[in-house]
């Protein structure tokens, strides 16, 4: 079982509506269509098509979020076996992007799966340069993948 780092706990239900913030700040290509009920249904919608495809496909993942001065800033989604370690997901809140906390929680699984003796795997959208720059400045090599997400691992 994975170690936790400091400030870094289990979601639960009461986290609910930093979760739906969180999401709602991933999603600019909606919000950029205007504030409306409308808009807010869809991207609502576009939020428990998102969580129940994780949960389907990945049911034993960790749901983790990363508190700093007492509030959440950041969430993580992880799934374990006995041969890697995979991060399904990963986010920050606008106001704690480029501080350093995405590198904080992948150096954190680089040592979890080193310790596991295990691969670190991500799929990361060709797309989010940002996320991809992230990864390959901190070892993770590309894999695989197709025209909308690269496939990247960790070498152990």
């Amino acid at each position: 079982m994975l170690i936790n780092p400091p400030h870094l706990r289990p979601a639960t239900s009461v986290d609910q509506a930093f979760l739906d913030a969180l999401y709602r700040s991933t999603r600019t290509d909606l919000a950029a269509l205007g504030a409306s009920p409308a808009i807010d249904a869809v991207i609502a919608m576009q939020q428990q098509i998102h969580e129940s495809g994780q949960r389907a496909h990945f049911p034993q993942a960790r749901h983790l979020l990363l508190e700093q001065d007492g509030c959440c800033v950041a969430r993580i989604v992880l799934d374990q076996d006995a041969e890697r370690l995979h991060l399904v997901d990963m986010a920050v809140l606008p106001l704690a992007r480029r501080k350093g906390i995405a590198s904080l929680l992948l150096r954190w699984m680089q040592h979890s799966a080193a310790a596991l003796d295990v691969l670190l795997t991500l799929n990361v959208r060709t797309s989010n340069q940002t996320a991809r720059d992230i990864y390959l400045k901190l070892g993770f090599v590309v894999c695989g993948g197709d025209a909308v997400f690269e496939q990247m691992r960790w070498p152990r």
